[in-house]
C-alpha cells in the first residue's frame, strides 16, 4: 500500500501544483493588467516543463524505466523542442510587452536551446 504513495505523489499532486501555480500566474497578471497576457504561451511553457520535471521523477523507484519513458522522452525531443522554438520565435517581437512576456520567451528559447544541445550531445544529428 505505501508503495504506491510516491506514484500518487509524482502523478497526481505535482501536476496539480503545477496547475495551481499556473492558475495563480494567470491572475496575477489580470491584477497587474498585463496587455495581451500570454495564457496560451504560458501554458505550454508550464506543460513542457512539467512533463520534463514527471519524466524525472518517474525515473526514482518504485516506478522505474519504462515503455511509456521512451515515448515521453521521444514527444519531449521532437515535438516538444521543435514546438517550444516556434513558440519562441512567436513570442520575440512581444518580449518587451511584460516581465511575463520575457519569461515566456526566455523559458521555451531555453528548452528548444536545451532539447538542441541534448540531441547534438547524443549524436542524433
Amino acid at each position: 500500500m505505501l508503495v504506491w504513495l510516491p506514484v500518487f505523489l509524482f502523478l497526481v499532486v505535482v501536476p496539480a501544483c503545477g496547475v495551481a501555480w499556473y492558475v495563480a500566474v494567470l491572475r496575477r497578471m489580470e491584477r497587474e493588467e498585463v496587455p495581451e497576457p500570454p495564457r496560451g504561451a504560458l501554458f505550454l511553457v508550464f506543460a513542457a516543463y512539467g512533463l520534463v520535471l514527471l519524466f524525472v521523477l518517474t525515473l526514482v523507484p518504485p516506478m522505474g524505466y519504462s515503455g511509456m519513458h521512451l515515448l515521453g522522452a521521444v514527444a519531449l525531443v521532437f515535438v516538444g523542442g521543435p514546438g517550444m522554438g516556434v513558440l519562441a520565435l512567436r513570442l520575440y517581437p512581444r518580449r518587451g510587452l511584460s516581465r511575463y512576456h520575457a519569461a515566456a520567451y526566455t523559458l521555451s528559447a531555453a528548452f528548444a536551446g536545451g532539447v538542441f544541445v541534448l540531441v547534438m550531445a547524443a549524436g542524433l544529428l
